[in-house]
């Protein structure tokens, strides 16, 4: 798996100690006192996920896979996957991610890299589909 320039791993720092790299934000779960963040991925890998979709679309994977139940997630593809079918749903999430890297801003989580990730998912969909700062599809 090659890995992105914009893409951080945090796996073995006690980063929510000594801080996050001043060019990168954490965008993942809440964890160690650090406030979750919203492009967070709901869906965790070994233990009960508890994502809630909130798109209203009856044909969303997130709202079937997960949403009141208790399901366990066994891999990071999968979770990762999930994740892909939530944030395509999500133009206000890919919106705030276009604009964060456009900015040359690096993309933090816990996640190993050389384990898929929902920043992958982040830096690769903001490249297929931009929008503009205002969440509307551009229209180039």
């Amino acid at each position: 798996m090659t890995t992105h320039p914009l893409r951080v791993s945090l796996v073995g720092q006690r980063w929510f100690e000594i801080g996050i790299p001043e060019d990168a934000v954490y965008v993942g779960r809440a964890y160690g006192g650090v406030k979750g963040h919203p492009l967070r991925n709901p869906h965790a890998v070994g233990k009960p996920c508890r994502a809630r979709c909130h798109c209203k679309d009856i044909n969303c994977a997130t709202c079937r896979a997960c949403d009141g139940g208790d399901i366990v997630h066994t891999s990071s593809a999968e979770v990762v996957r999930l994740y892909r079918q939530h944030l395509i749903r999500r133009p206000d999430l890919l919106a705030m991610a276009v604009e964060m890297l456009n900015a040359g801003v690096r993309l933090a989580c816990s996640c190993p890299l050389n384990n898929p990730c929902h920043i992958d998912v982040l830096i690769e969909l903001t490249a297929i589909h931009p929008v503009t700062p205002a969440g509307e599809p551009d229209s180039e």
